[in-house]
């Protein structure tokens, strides 16, 4: 554990091992911040240069999207920041805080919890394609999605769903870019939309079904992030 001067405690989550090169492709790939177990934000925003820009040197922000969510879910989110600290070899207190906080809203708010091997973050996202009736919009920063999701898309848009993929026109990989381009010709076919981000680097992770779903977090439609890295999104219901 290293701790700095002023008390902030941090730990390495799962450490590169050059004797074990597959294990240490699984990252925690999150993006959050808990307090008190009462509020919590959480999206695809890092804390890094990228996000913050730089007027002097005329580059401006990447383009993300976060949600700040008050209420039960919050102490959920903070329960999931617990497992991986502890697994890290992190301690945490033995008691926990106040109650969970009641409900401040209407909306159902299900935090899901991306671990390597258990599919949820795969599971969620292909109960949205199998269920959307009317619409289906899709932001997504490294978009290359296993063959059983883009086929829920292809036949979403046949069936005559609004399907909208918005995309990155430019990206820190081009080598990413340039795969998702290769899909394009099938969805565009099955009678998708797909719109390139003329701005800077697009980084968000979102999904909006029909009028009543939104999912927003931290992981991508792609293998790493559905199959192999910690990940954490919210599923709204409103």
């Amino acid at each position: 554990m290293s701790r700095r001067p002023a008390g902030v405690a941090g730990r390495a989550f799962n450490r590169v091992n050059p004797s074990h090169p597959l294990r240490s492709i699984r990252r925690a790939h999150r993006k959050y911040v808990g307090a008190d177990g009462a509020r919590a934000v959480l999206g695809g925003l890092c804390i890094g240069d990228e996000w913050a820009g730089d007027p002097a040197r005329h580059r401006r922000p990447w383009r993300d999207t976060a949600v700040e969510v008050t209420g039960p879910a919050a102490t959920a989110i903070d329960v999931s920041f617990e497992r991986l600290w502890r697994e890290s070899g992190g301690d945490m207190p033995s008691t926990r805080g106040p109650a969970a906080p009641a409900a401040s809203g209407h909306a159902l708010v299900r935090a899901v919890e991306g671990l390597p091997g258990k599919l949820r973050i795969y599971r969620a996202m292909e109960l949205l394609v199998a269920g959307v009736a009317e619409r289906l919009w899709i932001t997504d920063a490294y978009l290359l999605a296993p063959t059983p999701l883009v086929a829920g898309l292809i036949a979403a848009a046949r069936d005559g769903v609004d399907v909208r993929l918005l995309l990155p026109g430019r990206s820190d990989i081009p080598a990413i870019r340039a795969l998702t381009r290769m899909g394009y010709r099938e969805l565009l076919r099955a009678g998708a939309r797909i719109w390139e981000w003329r701005g800077p680097m697009l980084h968000a992770k979102t999904v909006i079904a029909d009028h009543a779903w939104f999912k927003v977090g931290s992981s991508n439609l792609n293998p790493s992030s559905l199959l192999t890295n910690c990940e954490l999104d919210v599923l709204v219901h409103d």
